[in-house]
């Protein structure tokens, strides 16, 4: 079993896992993610293991007359050798795992009990087991023969965790896990080893100590569970040692209700000494049609909730709710299960009436507010349904419209009450379902979407309390009140007035000063209904806000409604003092009491009742100044109050007047100025107050003073040093601006007559278009400048001024001279040789000019009108933009440069201020297109001087030391170093940007170029080893050829350049000596690999060299030397190819072939030779002509030329064998008249040797030759007919050559085949000799073979050097049998049963010869008649 459970282990990991395969499986990568995604899972849910290993015990299958039983065994030791601080073992006595079982354990989403909850299954084998990796990374199994573990880490070689097994060989073993278990005990089939992870040693103790008895009562197959230590350890106090079902007995059957109740009896031990308890349980059960198998006490409450709400039973609904009561004290459900039970479970309410679903729970009506309120339950309709809607973001509240039902908890819950032996207090099971079904009361419950018929009933004060309580708190929680029952409040008549009861929709609420005052007014409270707070003990008050949510008006406006009817009434026209003061005084009395009414006050605002300077105004817009008043009067228009018409009176109700609207302070006059705003008609009357109000208002508006501004920038109303003038023309001195201001006179503020207060203002004087500061200085410092050149009055102290100035700025004021550096950008101020130009258009001169002068013209400084002092100025001018250093200036040059014709004129001096140059703009320039147009100019002027000449940048090379091994600088147009001088000190890049040539593949590419001018073989030797040092090849184009230098001989040092394609590196039989150069006689090995590589010469000859020289020779002459020969034929055969034979064919028409007459090699047409590979007809066809007939072949045996391929080349090309050439007449000399003598072939010559032979060879796989055609050709040779005849047998050769007539020759034979009359025919004198002759023995042979291979005529050698051999051997049948197995020959059984029916054994024939036939059993072969021996003719 174990042998069979380990290959099944082994076919897991191949098949699924692909361990130990060369090719993955594609299925793996699939696999590894959903394995993952179980371990996520896994990880992330609260998984009990420990039920879910008591879950899959349930769901095992047992033998009949099993106990079912489940055991858990904790020990401290390390029985897996995995370091584990403790190990949990579990057994159970399942019939074991099946290769099904494994299967599904080693998969994701597999198991074996798919498919069959019916019969009771409920787990997932396989599923559930993988719970065990949340306390064991590593579990084992022991199960019918399988013994495997698994790895929650991915193996090394599939990559997947989890479900991969491997097989279990040493650690722990069987003898191990007995010896926990119990060595004198039966061990289960099932055992389970989990080497605990160190961190859940202690959370597995807990949960093992945590099982209760009672888990058994909701298991159908387990009888016994156990759990035990065996290292002398305790669990914990109350852990369960052993648990057992002893007894069950059935006492009731409701067959209609398809279910039944039972008393169990459990039977528990606990402790190390046992002592044994029992308990007995009454347990309901019931099937149900879906087939469901209730496993725990939740389930079964679900259950039993729905049968009760079907049958709408009061006892057994009140028999659910005391289970639930009884499970939950007992901790058989959690919190959890018992929010789910309550979710469905039917209750009973105050009517004894059984609800089978509700939304809310409420709490019973006695001593509840919401029966005080409503009496009875108001949510539940004649159908039991009502429609809630409720907003807000209360758990308890839906936001959606939705048929809802509020079911409150019955008194029959509160009685005490006895189940299963257990007793319940009074209250007890209604205060727990109250609890637990978060049964409400008031103000709690939601609010429904229906009219509240209460509230069209008079409520007493308690009861309004609590309907305003009630809404208070759904405003609290944020729910929105239903429509409906929203409406049934506001319209309900239920509110107590003065007047009576009325709807709250029609009452006010006032305090106690206004209910004071309105008492005071007499018949009041009888023309409005005002609320009765007395009703309401005072109470009401509180609820103001809830008041005015149903609707009730709080204040009393109304009262002062008369007094404001006739003040609007006066308003509307013009109003004394005393009225107006007396509105003034009735409006702070509304203030004061909060009773202002907007319609009064609008009234008031709009009546034109209020005395100005201006005349009666309305409020409005009105001014209320007691200062600066006449500031305001000349800069605006705006209506002031007329102070002494009120005669003072009315300056203390500034409040009461700000509130009408009008402006009582300076900041909203100040707001006002913008639109009111008016310059005087004379500009110079302006006042010092009237200038800072105007600013001041400009400061207090920001961007809203945006039409002040403009209308204070137009005019020219600003004194300064040069009269009025406007802002933009007007500069706010600095002191610290002096100097700056001294250049050229400018227009200042006076400080004399605006004073020191004006700079408090210089963001608003900026705001107006006066100059505040240094920029706005510059600004009209420039704009100075521009007037003065414009007019051509700008002298050269102005210049020398504003260079004095910044050099005073420099010290004193860093960080502006930039500004005033830029008032003069973009000004031609400056006098050059090319007129006034800016500062970056100018030079100032230097000596390193002139070396560039002469074919530069430059934009130099006038020294004749500036002096020699400018040159004082030369930093603050370089700031400016000059061009002071010579680098700077490289754009000058590169646009002004005009090479000279005669390169002779341009001095190093000069060429070095030119690359100085190229680096200047390479460095700084940003205008790419004049870097180069600069170099292009440099690129195509003879310039640069080498040491070949004048030659361009792009004609010239800069010189590396590194080189000096290889090459002298005169060997190519290296620039000339000492010419220039300090040249080494210009960088590389920038001779490169002028197309120098520096990098040393440029170099090779130009010293490349011009190697095909130099004549001195030393130069040209020296650029091949320069060039051969940097690995250089030629860029060649398609065509195209290169030279190749051959030296001259004598030591001349001169030499010759010829065509790359007329070079080879080596001629080694020097067969081409007239036609190629072998420059291996000019250079050394270095050097031809070079040549070889980089210019292309061949190696050796090519195959075309070699036809073109055979071509030559067949021209030339018809004898060609055997050297040359040889090596040609040489070439040809060690480059044998199909290539090859396609060009010779297509190329020669002339072989070689030779004579025994002449020892030259002749060339011979290809059509008029033979092959020569019978010797004996090429010494008959030989000896009679003098013509060359076959082909060459070299006979020293030096030659490393093989003869087989030579003859195999020569057949390629169109040479025919002299053998299947000639054409045979065996005829020639057999007449009619002549006699022949029959002779028995059982003498010896046709025997069993020989037949085996022919046997052999036919079996051939090559002959494909069946066994019937075997034997028919086997029995053709047994009854061949053999005669003799004493005259010479002679036959007939000729063979026809297209140059001659046909040739003929004739010889002898010992043996013929005469192929008409079907025999054989022997010369006489032979036959006696027979073996002794090897004439004879060759002739029998073949004459043999031809026989009886008429149509495979390529096989007959082979067979006649077989019968040779076997002449040689006597035809021995012992050497016959050794030589058909050296030739891999082996006879058939149908052929060894021919042969021996042709030839029985010696004892049963008459005849003494053994190797004679057997005619009567060979005729039992075949129907074919042995002819009987005679003489013929």
């Amino acid at each position: 079993m174990a042998t069979t459970a380990r290959l099944h282990v082994e076919h897991i990991r191949k098949r699924k896992f692909s361990i130990g395969q060369n090719q993955p499986n594609p299925l793996t990568e699939d696999l590894h993610h959903a394995v993952t995604s179980l371990s996520a899972e896994l990880y992330t849910k609260d998984v009990h293991f420990l039920m879910e290993l008591i879950q899959n015990a349930e769901d095992n299958e047992y033998f009949p007359g099993v106990k079912p039983t489940l055991e858990f065994v904790l020990t401290a030791m390390d029985i897996t050798g995995c370091g584990a601080p403790a190990t949990l073992l579990v057994f159970n006595n399942e019939v074991g795992f099946s290769s099904k079982n494994m299967d599904s354990i080693c998969s994701v989403g597999r198991s074996t009990k798919k498919g069959r909850r019916h019969q009771g299954f409920i787990g997932e084998k396989g599923i559930g087991f993988k719970s065990v990796f949340l306390v064991s990374a590593r579990p084992h199994i022991f199960s019918n023969g399988y013994q495997v573990r698994f790895n929650e880490l991915p193996n090394k070689d599939s990559g997947v965790g989890y479900i991969v097994p491997e097989w279990i060989d040493n650690k722990p073993s069987v003898a191990d896990i007995k010896y926990i278990y119990g060595t004198k005990k039966i061990l289960p089939t099932t055992s389970i080893i989990l080497p605990l992870k160190p961190e859940k040693v202690e959370a597995v103790k807990k949960q093992l100590s945590e099982v209760h008895p009672e888990v058994l009562l909701f298991l159908c197959k387990i009888k016994r569970l156990s759990i035990r230590e065996n290292n002398g350890g305790s669990l914990a106090v109350d852990s369960v040692t052993a648990i057992a079902i002893s007894s069950e007995t059935s006492l009731v059957s409701l067959k209609t209700e398809v279910a039944d109740s039972r008393i169990i009896q459990l039977s528990v031990q606990e402790g190390a000494d046992l002592t044994q308890a029992t308990s007995r349980y009454f347990i309901w059960r019931q099937a149900f049609p879906v087939g469901v198998l209730v496993t725990s006490i939740s389930q079964y409450c679900s259950v039993l909730g729905k049968f009760v709400a079907e049958r709408k039973d009061l006892k057994l609904a009140v028999f659910l709710a005391h289970l639930v009561y009884h499970s939950k004290l007992k901790h058989y459900i959690g919190a959890n299960e018992i929010s789910e039970i309550f979710r469905s479970m039917p209750i009973v309410d105050g009517s004894r009436k059984v609800h089978s679903w509700r939304t809310k729970t409420l709490v019973p009506a006695s001593g509840s507010k919401w029966a005080k309120l409503f009496g009875s339950n108001p949510f539940i309709g004649e159908s039991g349904n009502v429609k809630v809607e409720c907003g807000g973001t209360d758990d308890d509240c839906d936001e959606t419209d939705a048929l809802d039902k509020y079911v409150d908890l019955g008194e029959v819950y509160g009685e005490a009450a006895k189940f299963a032996g257990e007793s319940t207090g009074e209250k007890k099971l209604l205060d727990f379902l109250a609890k637990h079904t978060r049964a409400l009361d008031l103000p709690d419950i939601p609010p429904v979407n229906l009219e509240l018929e209460v509230a069209y009933s008079q409520l007493t004060g308690e009861q309004a309390i609590l309907l305003l309580d009630w809404i208070r708190f759904m405003r609290t929680k944020g729910c929105g009140m239903p429509l409906r029952f929203m409406e049934s409040i506001r319209n309900g008549i239920w509110m107590k007035t003065y007047s009576g009861f009325n709807s709250p929709s029609q009452c006010f609420l006032c305090d106690e000063n206004e209910e004071s005052t309105l008492l005071e007014m007499r018949n009041v409270l009888q023309l409005f209904p005002v609320v009765d707070q007395n009703f309401y003990m005072g109470r009401i008050i509180s609820y103001k806000d809830e008041m005015k949510l149903v609707g009730v008006q709080i204040g009393s406006e109304h009262m002062h409604q008369l007094i404001i009817d006739q003040l609007q009434r006066h308003a509307s026209f013009t109003m004394g003092r005393e009225w107006a003061i007396f509105l003034l005084y009735f409006i702070r009395h509304l203030k004061v009491n909060y009773m202002i009414r907007e319609d009064l006050l609008k009234a008031v605002k709009e009546g034109e009742w209020l005395k100005t300077n201006r005349g009666y105004s309305t409020p409005v817009g009105s001014i209320f100044l007691m200062f600066d008043v006449e500031a305001v009067l000349q800069m605006t228009d705006l209506p002031i109050l007329d102070r002494e018409f009120y005669e003072g009176q009315i300056d203390g109700f500034a409040a009461e007047l700000e509130l009408l609207g009008v402006v009582i302070d300076l900041e909203g006059v100040l707001k006002l100025i913008p639109d009111n705003f008016k310059f005087p008609e004379d500009l110079s009357t302006l006042t010092r107050d009237s200038i800072l109000l105007v600013l001041r208002s400009i400061k207090h508006l920001g961007p809203a003073a945006t039409t002040l501004v403009q209308k204070m920038r137009d005019q020219p109303w600003m004194k300064t040093t040069s009269g009025f003038r406007q802002p933009s023309e007007s500069i706010l001195p600095d002191k610290k601006w002096g100097h700056l201001l001294k250049v050229i006179p400018l227009p200042l503020i006076s400080e004399d007559f605006y004073g020191g207060g004006l700079k408090l203002y210089k963001a608003e004087l900026k705001a107006i278009g006066a100059v505040v500061d240094l920029d706005g200085v510059y600004v009209m410092l420039s704009d100075k400048l521009k007037s003065l050149l414009s007019s051509s009055s700008l002298t050269s102290a102005h210049v020398i001024s504003i260079l004095s100035c910044m050099k005073w700025m420099e010290k004193t004021m860093p960080s502006e001279w930039p500004k005033f550096r830029n008032c003069l950008l973009g000004e031609k101020w400056l006098k050059t040789s090319h007129g006034f130009k800016s500062a970056p258009d100018s030079v100032l001169f230097d000596s390193i000019w002139g070396t560039v002068a002469q074919f530069v013209d430059l934009p130099i400084i006038d020294e004749a009108f500036y002096g020699i002092g400018i040159y004082s100025y030369k930093d603050q001018l370089k700031m400016l933009g000059v061009v002071v250093d010579f680098s700077e200036g490289a754009h000058f040059v590169a646009r002004g440069l005009c090479l000279p014709k005669e390169p002779a004129f341009m001095t190093a001096d000069s060429a070095l201020a030119l690359l100085q140059c190229v680096k200047a703009l390479r460095i700084n320039s940003l205008d790419q297109f004049l870097l180069e147009e600069f170099l292009n100019k440099l690129r195509g002027s003879k310039w640069l001087k080498t040491h070949m000449g004048y030659r361009s940048p792009e004609e010239s090379l800069l010189f590396d030391p590194e080189w000096e091994c290889y090459l002298e600088k005169h060997d190519a147009p290296f620039i000339d170093e000492s010419f220039y001088g300090n040249f080494v000190h210009l960088e590389k890049d920038d001779l490169k940007a002028v197309s120098v040539k520096t990098d040393t593949e440029e170099v090779c590419s130009l010293v490349s170029e011009i190697l095909y001018f130099h004549t001195q073989t030393c130069v040209i030797m020296r650029i091949y080893k320069f060039l051969n040092r940097f690995k250089w090849s030629p860029k060649l184009q398609e065509g195209s050829r290169t030279q190749i230098w051959i030296p001259d001989q004598n030591g001349t040092g001169r030499g010759k350049w010829v065509d790359s394609r007329f070079c080879v590196l080596h001629d080694r039989d020097d067969i081409f000596q007239l036609h190629l150069h072998a420059l291996d006689k000019y250079y050394e090995n270095e050097l031809l690999l070079f040549l070889k590589f980089a210019l292309g010469v061949a190696e050796v000859p090519t195959i075309d060299d070699y036809v073109m020289l055979w071509n030559e020779w067949v021209s030339g002459k018809h004898e060609v030397a055997l050297a040359e020969c040889s090596s040609f034929w040489e070439y040809m055969s060690k480059n044998w190819n199909s290539v090859t034979e396609e060009i010779l064919k297509k190329n020669i028409i002339m072989l070689p072939a030779t004579t025994t007459s002449s020892k030259g090699i002749q060339l011979v047409e290809k059509a008029e030779l033979f092959i020569p590979d019978d010797l004996q007809l090429k010494k008959l066809f030989t000896s009679v002509t003098k013509k060359p007939l076959f082909v060459w072949y070299p006979q020293d045996n030096l030659s490393s030329l093989s003869l087989t391929k030579l003859s195999e080349i020569y057949a390629s090309l169109g040479v025919q064998k002299i053998s299947e050439s000639i054409q045979f007449d065996p005829s020639c000399t057999l007449s009619a008249c002549r006699e022949f003598e029959e002779v028995d072939s059982r003498n010896g010559l046709i025997g069993k040797a020989l037949i085996k032979i022919v046997l052999g060879f036919c079996a051939n796989p090559r002959m494909h030759m069946q066994v019937e055609e075997r034997h028919k050709t086997a029995k053709a040779l047994l009854d061949m007919s053999v005669v003799l005849t004493d005259d010479p047998i002679e036959v007939s050769y000729s063979l026809q050559i297209p140059s001659l007539e046909k040739m003929c020759v004739r010889t002898r034979r010992m043996v013929l085949w005469e192929n008409n009359s079907g025999r054989l025919i022997v010369h006489k004198f032979s036959w006696n000799k027979q073996r002794n002759d090897i004439g004879f023995v060759t002739d029998f042979a073949r004459a043999v073979s031809e026989r009886l291979l008429p149509s495979r005529t390529d096989l007959v050698d082979n067979l006649c050097k077989l019968i040779q051999m076997g002449f040689a051997f006597g035809f021995k049948e012992d050497a016959v049998d050794f030589l058909l197995m050296t030739e891999n020959l082996e006879l058939s059984v149908a052929d060894q049963d021919f042969l021996s029916a042709a030839f029985p054994p010696a004892a049963k024939l008459s005849s003494p010869i053994s190797y004679k036939r057997r005619s009567g059993m060979l005729d039992s072969l075949t129907t074919q008649e042995i002819p009987t021996r005679k003489r013929t003719r």
